[in-house]
């Protein structure tokens, strides 16, 4: 006795989160605003929204505001399209809630390129928060005073995707070109860790926003981390060893899925310690591709790996 209830928002919609009542907090984009909103999670009726710095969206981009966190004050971390990160509140009674902009962070002198926007921030287990943006910048915020330090990647690597930080301070961002490892120094400044080039294939599939991985880093257990590569003719699933340093090769799986040349992702794989499961979008070009009865190249597999890391595919579905 299933039953269908929604709600229209006006834009896409990338990632959504859940305050400590319980309530849909989520943020849309589209070709005139970008606003958070906040949403009853049993009737889907907007509750309230907060305008934010928006650029017209471009279909296949994600734009600043895609990404965004939720901390455990219920205070909502969104980078924005004017390279700035704001904190917003909520207040209000529950019968009457409202957002409030209570701190802005200023990345403008880290993130000097007026092109260039902040894709995703995160904190790590100090409360130190951790920035990328899409031209390649890396950098840490020290929320009680401000400060700002960063680096940058080469300079043809670009960010597409989030990120993800352990419990040992370690912060894994894949590029286009490349999986990395960073550490925050004494004075709280990124400093890469480790590196390793994967095979980012010859050009942009049908499916995909950019070329190279799409994939943020997922973490399994305590010892590995893993994305996809995109290989043209089978896309990988790679799996590293996450410690600072390893002994022999930092790379312990690379597993081919799906029909060749028919291959992408732009999701992050699921994982436990032991299992991933990876999905295809590829042919997803666009709105068309799945209207008027198409549809995109199907796929979900499962992969297990051993005690040594060697991996095998458990089940693939159609």
């Amino acid at each position: 006795d299933l039953q269908v209830v929604s709600t229209y928002l006006s834009g896409i919609c990338v990632s959504m989160s859940f305050d400590r009542a319980g309530r849909l907090i989520t943020i849309c984009i589209s070709a005139n605003h970008t606003r958070l909103w906040m949403i009853d999670p049993v009737t889907l009726v907007p509750l309230c929204y907060l305008e934010l710095p928006a650029n017209p969206y471009v279909p296949g981009t994600f734009p600043s505001g895609s990404y965004f966190l939720l901390d455990n004050h219920d205070r909502a971390l969104i980078p924005t399209i004017n390279r700035t990160v704001w904190e917003v509140s909520e207040k209000g009674p529950e019968w009457a809630p409202s957002f409030e902009l209570t701190h802005v962070y200023d990345l403008t002198g880290a993130v000097t390129d007026e092109d260039d926007q902040i894709g995703s921030v995160v904190p790590d287990f100090t409360g130190r928060l951790w920035f990328v943006s899409d031209l390649g910048v890396v950098g840490t915020i020290a929320p009680k005073s401000g400060k700002v330090a960063s680096v940058r990647l080469p300079e043809d690597e670009l960010i597409g995707n989030s990120f993800a930080i352990d419990e040992t301070g370690g912060v894994f961002i894949a590029s286009d070109h490349a999986m990395y490892r960073f550490d925050a120094d004494a004075s709280g400044a990124p400093v890469q860790t480790w590196r390793e080039t994967y095979d980012r294939g010859s050009g942009l599939k049908p499916g995909q926003h950019a070329q190279g991985t799409g994939t943020t880093p997922t973490l399994m257990g305590t010892k590995y981390v893993t994305i996809t590569d995109n290989a043209d003719e089978y896309m990988n699933v790679l799996v590293y060893r996450r410690e600072k340093t390893v002994e022999g090769e930092r790379l312990v799986a690379k597993q081919p899925v799906f029909e060749a040349y028919k291959g992408c992702t732009e999701n992050s794989l699921i994982a436990t310690d032991s299992s991933i499961v990876v999905e295809n979008n590829f042919g997803y070009a666009n709105v068309s591709a799945t209207t008027r009865g198409l549809s995109t190249e199907p796929g979900i597999t499962r992969i297990d790996l051993d005690e040594t890391g060697a991996p095998h595919v458990v089940w693939t579905s159609q």
